[in-house]
């Protein structure tokens, strides 16, 4: 069932937002937020929500949801959401769903959240900028870096489940790298399956008055065990996509086949 301090704070920032519809991406960052910076200022909320791919998703509401129950608010308190809820507004206005985001990934439950955050962002500029006539030896440092921190930040002992991937994600980005970044694309998607296979694990254990079949309805499957290993089957997929073009420098990419069962499951991360 939805709670009612969500709905309600969902409402304030859809009676205070001045522009055209909320998208959902932002309506889960900044109810969090509101959430959070309402409590800095004594109001006690407590939402249902959990940490995914990109931060923190919210239970959302559907035709068939239930009345939500009552806030259990004050005037009072009631006002002081409200008020945060223009104010949150007006930092999203002011900088970007990318910046909201960042500000979540602030409280993510491990570090490796924020390493990966920012090796996503670069790896996605490389990708919206890419030259294959200029050096990009820097970039591929800057990377390598990068790809570094996660690795050594990847909290192994508490999901020993995920060793092999990983393994699997390190040495498969690696040897993008090495291979000069001929495969933009690919670097980028290895990167993507593997969060989304971690994040999968994360969303099962980091998830705040929800039930598992409710997160699960959340990300729209039936199951967290087939769809780890669909995912996993896809980094496998692409390692050896990868592996294939290390020893036949005729191949431009991904092959066709793989290309046509890649996109619409990035698409669903």
């Amino acid at each position: 069932m939805i709670d009612g301090q969500l709905s309600l704070i969902k409402e304030f920032l859809e009676e205070n937002h001045i522009y055209e519809d909320l998208p959902d991406k932002a309506i889960h960052k900044l109810s969090y937020l509101v959430v959070k910076h309402s409590q800095d200022r004594g109001v006690e909320l407590s939402i249902p929500y959990f940490w995914y791919r990109y931060g923190v998703l919210t239970q959302q509401t559907t035709s068939s949801t239930p009345e939500p129950p009552s806030p259990s608010l004050d005037s009072d308190e009631e006002k002081t959401v409200n008020n945060v809820a223009e104010m949150v507004l007006e930092k999203y206005y002011s900088s970007s769903l990318k910046e909201i985001t960042d500000l979540t990934y602030k409280d993510a439950p491990y570090e490796v959240f924020r390493h990966w955050r920012e090796l996503d962002k670069q790896i996605s500029r490389l990708r919206d900028n890419y030259n294959p006539f200029f050096d990009n030896t820097p970039i591929r440092e800057e990377i390598e870096d990068k790809i570094e921190r996660v690795y050594d930040s990847f909290p192994v002992s508490e999901f020993p489940q995920h060793e092999t991937d990983i393994a699997t994600w390190y040495f498969s980005m690696i040897r993008e790298l090495e291979m000069g970044l001929q495969n933009v694309e690919r670097i980028h998607d290895v990167n993507c399956v593997f969060w989304g296979i971690f994040t999968l694990s994360v969303s099962q254990k980091h998830r705040y008055n929800m039930t598992e079949e409710e997160v699960l309805q959340a990300l729209g499957i039936s199951s967290f065990e087939e769809e780890l290993e669909e995912r996993r089957s896809l980094l496998q997929r692409l390692e050896q996509d990868g592996l294939d073009d290390r020893f036949d420098d005729s191949s431009d990419g991904l092959s066709a086949t793989t290309d046509v069962v890649i996109e619409p499951i990035l698409e669903s991360l």
